[in-house]
């Protein structure tokens, strides 16, 4: 059936539960463990009790001994030291008994605090609902905890009274304390017993209210969809406020079509419900609709825009000199070549590698093979740096370099990356891929930049691409 009720609930259904006051709760783990800290409690504390309720009696009988006639004033005063005998006696028992409540109630419910469930419920003032609640499997299941309890209740009893039932003829001889000392004793193991096998109680009727609870929780194939649209929908929203992204700009129609046909699917609450579910992430949607709308939409310079574009072009220009862009302190007319292992490009910090009769290797700085050199190669070591000259070649040079990319292997990806290059106008001279046993795609691709600053944004731009996990240069 459409409406049946068989998917588990969500997180966001059981958080907006939460912040009704709709918890799951065992009161038969409160009563259990109250029950225990109070005879427990009544057991450490008696000879308090006892020697305030003994002072205070004999007090009592010295006044009505020696008092002829009461004032209300005295009467008063009376009252209130008789309260305040009663506070002392009853205080910690009642201090007791309130914080183990309140500590087994919190640890179920996980600390909520909310008026929500306390507010009138009218409806429950239906009768026709209150029948229906005494037939239903809950009313069943609290006759038999009831039935339960009353009967372990009264066979622990009747096996205490059995077991002391030749002692309580002694009583006469006893005096008052030890009288009381051993009826406290003998209810104190009532208790004790009971509590014990009540704990077994006590544990199934937590089980039976988790199960009962996300038996009433349970969603529609409907609702479970409904509910994952407005996760969906609040995290993209929340995802274009993090980066700034305004959403009404990039929420079309035709960017909505364009992703659905990407996805494949044949709506945009699917769409929403599969972000919601965690299908797909929101920042897959979002940067593919920010490419669209970048594309359709592109950015106007203004003057001083155009301005820096064009000295930073001219620098671009004077840097043109081939390997002459590299200058080698102290040294001149020998031959210069870039390493391989690292492929230097404009931009990167490098240094010099005095070669057997090849002339300086130029390295980066964070070369693995100039970082492992040991203490007498490091003697070979050069400073170089990229130099501007006055004058250079009318093209931009190109270097070579080198990336690996790592992503989750799927049909298209080798395309995707390809697409990139392609799109920034790179020369690709190689592309080599290898997949692991756990789906993990690797990509060594190598192609020419012009410097560093194109290198990062074409990394950036790699890393956008659906299933990329991290673009890292070859160091070595």
């Amino acid at each position: 059936m459409a409406g049946e009720k068989t998917e588990k609930a969500t997180p966001k259904r059981k958080q907006d539960e939460r912040k009704k006051g709709n918890v799951f709760q065992s009161r038969e783990v409160v009563v259990v463990f109250s029950l225990l800290a109070s005879f427990y409690g009544l057991k450490f504390l008696s000879p308090l009790i006892m020697n305030t309720l003994e002072k205070s009696i004999a007090d009592f009988f010295y006044l009505a001994g020696s008092v002829q006639q009461l004032e209300a004033g005295e009467l008063i005063r009376y009252f209130i030291q008789a309260c305040g005998v009663f506070l002392v006696a009853s205080l910690p028992m009642l201090l007791i008994c309130s914080g183990v409540t309140i500590i087994f109630t919190m640890a179920q419910t996980r600390g909520l605090f909310t008026m929500k469930s306390a507010a009138p419920k009218f409806n429950r003032l239906n009768p026709i609902e209150g029948i229906k609640k005494m037939f239903s499997l809950r009313g069943v299941v609290e006759l038999i905890k009831s039935l339960a309890k009353i009967i372990v209740l009264g066979y622990i009893i009747w096996g205490q009274f059995r077991d002391a039932f030749w002692s309580f003829p002694r009583l006469m001889d006893m005096d008052p304390m030890q009288g009381m000392a051993f009826t406290g004793n003998m209810i104190l193991e009532i208790a004790k017993t009971a509590a014990i096998i009540m704990i077994f109680v006590a544990a199934a009727d937590y089980f039976y209210q988790w199960w009962e609870y996300e038996k009433n929780l349970r969603m529609s194939k409907q609702e479970l969809k409904e509910d994952n649209i407005e996760k969906g929908r609040e995290m993209i929203a929340a995802y274009c406020k993090a980066k700034a992204i305004c959403q009404t700009d990039i929420m079309t129609s035709e960017y909505m079509d364009a992703v659905m046909r990407k996805y494949g699917f044949h709506d945009w609450d699917s769409v929403l419900a599969a972000v919601g579910h965690g299908g797909l992430k929101e920042g897959q949607i979002i940067n593919r609709m920010v490419e669209f709308h970048e594309r359709d939409h592109k950015k106007k310079m203004t003057d001083e825009e155009v301005l820096a574009v064009i000295e930073e072009n001219t620098r671009s220009k004077s840097q043109q000199t081939g390997r002459g862009g590299i200058v080698v302190r102290g040294v001149h007319d020998v031959s210069v070549h870039f390493s391989k292992c690292c492929a230097p490009v404009p931009g990167d910090e490098i240094v010099g590698f005095i070669t057997r009769g090849r002339g300086i290797s130029i390295h980066r700085t964070d070369c693995v093979n100039v970082i492992n050199l040991d203490e007498v190669d490091r003697e070979r070591l050069i400073e170089a740096e990229w130099q501007i000259p006055e004058g250079g070649s009318a093209g931009q040079e190109k270097y070579l370099t080198e990336i690996t990319i790592y992503g989750n292997n799927r049909s298209g990806l080798l395309a995707d990356i390809s697409r990139v290059l392609t799109e920034k106008g790179i020369d690709i001279c190689s592309m080599n891929t290898r997949v692991s046993k756990q789906g993990i795609a690797t990509l060594v691709t190598t192609f020419y930049i012009s410097g560093r600053e194109e290198l990062n944004r074409i990394i950036e731009k790699i890393r956008m691409i659906e299933s990329v996990l991290d673009v890292e240069r070859t160091t070595g």
